[in-house]
């Protein structure tokens, strides 16, 4: 069974990065970050945007396949305790 979620995981890893390579997640997500706190979003034109989502959705691929390999480890048990992080509202 545990082979089993391993390969799942790794097909949906190999799926997410044929879309964007590690080096483009990277630094699609360092413009995310930035743009979103200097407030510069909005004014990105549409297409860039659009790109800028898409590296999220495929992240939240990622973090999704990782969530039950990790609510079996005690690294799910552990709780947010930072009060300024915001949880998403899935």
């Amino acid at each position: 069974m545990e082979k089993q979620k391993t390969q799942l995981f790794e097909d949906m890893l190999q799926e997410c990065f044929q879309e964007f390579s590690l080096e483009e997640t990277r630094a699609y997500l360092w413009q995310l970050f930035s743009l979103t706190v200097s407030g510069a979003y909005n004014s990105q034109p549409l297409e860039r945007r659009e790109k800028l989502l898409a590296v999220y959705a495929h992240l939240q691929q990622v973090l999704n396949a990782l969530e039950p390999m990790l609510t079996e480890s005690t690294l799910g048990s552990r709780q947010l305790t930072d009060p300024y992080i915001i949880k998403s509202p899935e």
